[in-house]
């Protein structure tokens, strides 16, 4: 799933859509007849659709589901999780809302209100009482910095300061070393590392996937195959790839460089490996085209601890 796209029939679209620009406080992205759609703040969207339209889309099987005969339960909630359910339960009651359930802790450790919308929809503002944005949340503790054998690794959830040539690095022989600073708990929203990279050495195989990710040369030379050509990068050199760049950073020069890797993090993350000639006379290109990261990287040896390669 690359993204949600959640719509509401409703039976009056300019109604619909001044209600729901109320509560969400911004404009739509879309506004055409038949069709109106929001963006939701974490992801996805949220569209508005009238009746009419989607009968005539839906055709036949259309009739008969909107629910409104005597007793029956409404046809659609919309759960919103919000960094101040109050404020926005104000704005949609000021817009015509018709308050079901105040705002009060529920036993799922949320606070939420439901309200109804003009059409009848039930829509839910949460809060979680745990969002570190609310005040007077508590602060994040520090992490732990455990000192191993192979340099230190944070223990647990919390803020921390590391630094390159005393934290933990590992090793792969036919990727190079890297120190990607996490410990037994991973960055939600990012993975960041600096990887060490020998002449010749690629970092990873030819790929492309469907988030961005950033390069920056922090000394040395190196290369990048990137939709089938070679470049040359140089120190402090930054590398774009926006989503579906295909890529592979490899070593240069007569010395070893190192390079800051950021990317998104995504569960749903699509990578594709294809077949390429350029990339691979590095030794960075797939036996065969594949979307699967096991099947891609079959063969290639495990990840050892190794010394820090930053001094």
């Amino acid at each position: 799933m690359s993204q949600a796209l959640f719509v509401l029939y409703v039976a009056d679209q300019d109604r619909a859509r001044d209600f729901y620009a109320a509560v969400l406080g911004r404009a739509p992205k879309l506004d055409v007849p038949g069709m109106c759609e929001f963006e939701l703040q974490g992801g996805g969207s949220l569209g508005l659709m009238p009746g009419a339209g989607a009968a005539q889309l839906l055709g036949p099987g259309f009739e008969g589901l909107a629910g409104d005969t005597p007793g029956s339960l409404p046809r659609a909630e919309l759960y919103l999780r919000l960094p101040d359910a109050a404020a926005v339960l104000a704005r949609a009651l000021d817009a015509g809302a018709r308050l079901i359930s105040p705002l009060e802790e529920r036993d799922w450790n949320e606070s939420a209100a439901y309200v109804a919308d003009p059409d009848g929809h039930v829509l839910a503002l949460a809060q979680n009482p745990a969002d570190p944005m609310l005040e007077g949340s508590a602060g994040l503790a520090e992490a732990t910095l455990e000192v191993t054998e192979h340099g230190t690794s944070p223990k647990g959830p919390g803020w921390f300061i590391a630094n390159l040539a005393t934290a933990a690095w590992m090793q792969n022989e036919r990727f190079g070393s890297f120190c990607r600073f996490e410990g037994d708990t991973s960055f939600e929203d990012f993975g960041l590392n600096v990887q060490v990279l020998q002449p010749g050495q690629p970092a990873c195989l030819y790929h492309r996937e469907d988030c961005q990710e950033g390069f920056l040369v922090l000394r040395g030379r190196c290369q990048v195959v990137i939709e089938g050509q070679l470049r040359e990068l140089r120190t402090w050199d930054y590398l774009h790839c926006p989503a579906g760049a295909t890529h592979v950073l490899v070593g240069g020069g007569e010395e070893p460089s190192a390079v800051l890797m950021v990317g998104k993090r995504d569960p749903l993350q699509r990578l594709f490996y294809p077949v390429d000639p350029e990339a691979d006379r590095h030794g960075a290109s797939a036996q065969k085209a594949t979307k699967n990261p096991p099947e891609a990287y079959v063969g290639t040896p495990s990840s050892q601890p190794a010394p820090s390669e930053w001094e």
